[in-house]
């Protein structure tokens, strides 16, 4: 349901917007060059491991909490976050988090006064998002609920996304669900827990449009909208040029999902790849967001 309203939604952008268009040509010569090699990525990544209950509730507790946070960092743009630092200090950062159901007023504390500075956007809305988990996992006890009913081989993964957004609000903000798609996605690809990610859409943020934009010239942008990103223009949430460039990346990867028999995540996973490709020369777009 919640993923063919997506898929629905992008194509009505598609069918009227001007500012982004896709190379159907382009497509169908990624998808001859590519499509051997994202099938063994996808058979890495489907991989499956055994994990404890007390591990998997770990693994999916880490997992809220980053993407509670869910920073934006604009790597390489330190110009645009006046206190600079770069991804190191921020994968720490995540690692110090995960300690919040021990010791969550202290972290959070920490938390605020090492980002106070401006060194990433909307602090005030991620700590928010923080302290409403903490609020929730340590009033209501629902971390077992939570990770018993992602895990479940049952459940459909609607079901799962309707009950992340349910419990976990911050989860239902974004248009696109990407941060409830890439936590599920985490869990599957890169922790091998068994989760039919099959319907899943991919978690489009920045670099997924990029790389469609110059690597592979999958996506076209319209004169204005390409002056704009090499101008660094700052492109308001929801807005007409975020909202085009994202849903034309997301029709883009469901297309070449189906031509070439991956799932989308894996789409996602191959692309993210080419993201220090030196064919990139169109910056990436840059909203102020916590969606992505």
């Amino acid at each position: 349901m919640f993923f063919e309203q997506i898929a629905q939604f992008s194509n009505s952008v598609a069918a009227s917007t001007k500012l982004v268009t896709l190379d159907e040509v382009a497509i169908d010569e990624f998808v001859a060059l590519h499509t051997p090699a994202i099938q063994e990525l996808q058979t890495q990544l489907l991989k499956t491991k055994r994990h404890s209950v007390k591990e998997s509730q770990t693994l999916v507790q880490n997992q809220l909490i980053l993407n509670s946070v869910n920073f934006c960092y604009w790597a390489g743009q330190a110009h645009l976050r006046p206190a600079g630092g770069g991804a190191g200090l921020l994968y720490q950062l995540f690692r110090d988090l995960t300690g919040l159901l021990t010791e969550p007023d202290e972290l959070i504390g920490t938390f605020e006064e090492l980002l106070s500075a401006q060194r990433f956007p909307l602090m005030q809305e991620r700590s928010t998002n923080l302290r409403q988990l903490k609020v929730w996992i340590k009033h209501r006890g629902n971390l077992s609920k939570l990770t018993e009913e992602l895990l479940s081989k049952t459940l459909t993964i609607d079901d799962k996304v309707k009950t992340l957004t349910k419990e976990c609000p911050y989860f239902g903000g974004d248009i696109f669900l990407k941060r409830a798609s890439l936590l599920l996605q985490s869990l599957r690809y890169h922790e091998h827990i068994s989760i039919d990610t099959s319907k899943l859409p991919t978690p489009i943020d920045y670099h997924i449009p990029a790389i469609l934009n110059d690597v592979f010239p999958i996506l076209k942008y319209s004169p204005e909208l390409q002056a704009k990103l090499e101008g660094e223009t700052l492109l308001p949430s929801l807005s007409k040029e975020e909202i085009a460039i994202r849903a034309l990346a997301y029709k883009a990867c469901n297309i070449l999902a189906e031509k070439t028999g991956a799932e989308a995540g894996v789409i996602d996973q191959y692309l993210f790849a080419f993201r220090h490709d030196e064919r990139r020369k169109t910056p990436h777009h840059l909203t102020v967001t916590t969606d992505y």
